[in-house]
């Protein structure tokens, strides 16, 4: 699962990697992308942009939820699973425990519901297959991107993201 996000949206897909006789496959199984929402000051009682970290973390529930989906659709729960994001503030959020404020403490919970945070890992944007659902893109460069394959990087483990951090 990869999840991004841009100060106009926050994405999700999920791709799954099958390894069968030397040979692997990735195909896209589900993607979801949501508008960024607009906060209310509640003083001024202006709309604003919610914060990019907060958005990715919008982004990495929904990936979430994704994954829980398609494990259930397919009945395929006992797979292994990575969880890429390229917010190393999200990472942080995840990967320890700390008193968050509501907002995050109630994203981080649902996150942990339904994933390990030793699942969790970085990835740079550039190689992330969120980074253009995010963004937004037209119909021929999703195509021309061979998006629904996955990142090609994703078929060799050799050429995976060094996730030592």
């Amino acid at each position: 699962m990869f999840s991004d996000a841009s100060g106009k949206a926050f994405a999700a897909c999920v791709f799954l990697r099958i390894e069968c006789d030397n040979k692997v496959q990735i195909k896209l199984v589900q993607a979801k992308s949501r508008v960024a929402p607009l906060k209310k000051d509640p003083i001024t009682k202006t709309k604003t942009e919610m914060s990019i970290p907060k958005l990715e973390l919008l982004a990495a529930v929904i990936g979430t939820r994704l994954v829980q989906s398609v494990k259930t659709s397919l009945n395929i729960h006992g797979i292994q699973t990575f969880y890429w994001t390229d917010s190393k503030v999200v990472l942080c959020w995840i990967k320890n425990s700390g008193t968050w404020k509501t907002f995050v403490h109630n994203r981080i919970k649902d996150i942990h519901s339904s994933s390990s945070k030793d699942d969790w890992y970085y990835v740079p944007s550039p190689m992330s297959a969120a980074d253009i659902v995010s963004r937004g893109c037209n119909a021929q460069t999703l195509f021309s991107l061979c998006w629904w394959e996955g990142p090609i990087w994703l078929k060799n483990r050799a050429s995976w993201p060094d996730t030592k951090d």
